[in-house]
């Protein structure tokens, strides 16, 4: 899992006067994030023993901070909610982990916590009203540890040139590859879903691969990636074309009713599609307090396309919401038949489909509670 965003950013761009008023376990989160910085930007260094004790203690003060999530008001809208429950158990989990003795898996813990939350900060329009301010002195690693911490704490005016210097100047003898896909990740994720700017996207992605010193496969993808974005730009979607719910579904559909269908897409048009498509449904969610089941639904889509290459996957969360908030609704149906063919993926193997009973008996309660709603809805 990808290393990402912090939640406690997502309190203080709440258009109420109440947003600036930023909850203190916040800062104590914040304080502990930048206290473990040097720790969570190396594999090595988190895994020290020299540094056990810091981690340790960080990860504790973290796990405690984070069952205070539920208690935040605004945390309970109600896509918000459902990553902080996520974030809530995997630094639980996480910080026993790391006290097991299993510490590259706390660490790829720790990080799907954080990133997690960088599916709420990539949900809210950009702003210039940033109340957090760090001393860049403070910070310490590499160029592009600095961008990944830039990135978690949602500054990506100063994370995104971090990481296009760290493309342009790319050394396959001194960096690793998955740092290079990252970084264009997180480019990616920056220009489409956070800033739905399609035209600037393009113009990156075309100036990325003409850098020969990335793979060739590489610059091919940026290819991909620069022509996907002009098409759309070219289509003339854009993310205030969403206004009623019956836009979210004629737009969505048009999108995603080929996939995975398919094969006359590549899956990197796909995924610009996805960022592009999440992102302006997050905004119309917000900017409208439009919450429905086919939201839901399609931003699920949208997380399988995505799948861990973006984000933290929340498509599973996103389809058993749909099914508890909506049940009476024929997208209940759809949702829950997504999440138990999902769910039999997830537990198939050489000896076929052995699904946990307390996953087999959990969907089970949503097919009751499904067929239970849709009755009564017939009956009226």
């Amino acid at each position: 899992m990808n290393l990402s965003a912090i939640f406690f950013n997502i309190l203080i761009f709440s258009p109420s006067p109440s947003a600036t008023e930023v909850p203190p376990v916040m800062y104590q989160f914040l304080s502990e994030v930048l206290s473990l910085q040097p720790e969570f930007s190396s594999p090595a260094a988190f895994r020290d023993e020299q540094h056990r004790k810091k981690v340790s203690d960080g990860l504790k003060k973290m796990a405690e901070l984070s069952k205070n999530l539920d208690s935040h008001d605004r945390l309970n809208d109600p896509i918000f909610k459902m990553t902080a429950d996520l974030v809530k158990d995997q630094m639980q989990e996480a910080y026993q982990s790391f006290q097991n003795g299993h510490y590259d898996y706390a660490r790829r813990l720790f990080q799907g916590a954080l990133d997690g939350c960088s599916s709420c900060h990539n949900q809210i329009p950009k702003s210039k009203n940033l109340a957090w301010e760090f001393n860049p002195d403070r910070l310490q690693g590499s160029p592009y540890q600095k961008a990944e911490f830039w990135f978690t704490v949602r500054q990506y005016h100063k994370a995104l040139p971090l990481y296009e210097n760290f493309v342009a100047n790319f050394d396959p003898k001194k960096n690793a590859s998955y740092q290079l896909d990252l970084a264009l990740q997180r480019i990616a994720s920056i220009l489409i879903r956070n800033d739905l700017d399609l035209k600037k996207a393009e113009d990156t992605f075309l100036k990325i691969s003409a850098n020969r010193k990335i793979p060739s496969a590489t610059r091919q993808k940026m290819r991909r990636w620069s022509e996907e974005a002009k098409k759309l730009n070219q289509s003339g979607i854009r993310s205030s074309n969403l206004k009623t719910l019956q836009d979210v579904e004629t737009w969505a559909k048009n999108f995603l009713d080929d996939y995975p269908t398919t094969n006359q897409t590549s899956p990197d048009a796909e995924s610009i599609k996805a960022l592009f498509l999440s992102g302006a449904l997050y905004q119309y969610v917000h900017i409208n307090k439009n919450f429905s089941p086919e939201v839901l639904y399609y931003l699920s889509r949208c997380e399988e396309i995505l799948d861990d290459d973006f984000f933290l996957g929340l498509g599973n969360i996103y389809l058993r919401r749909c099914v508890l908030e909506f049940p009476q609704t024929k997208m209940a149906t759809k949702c829950l038949r997504d999440l138990k063919q999902k769910t039999e993926l997830a537990f198939t193997g050489s000896s076929g489909i052995q699904i946990p009973e307390d996953v087999a008996a959990d969907l089970k309660a949503l097919e009751m509670k499904v067929s239970t709603a849709q009755k009564k809805q017939n009956k009226k």
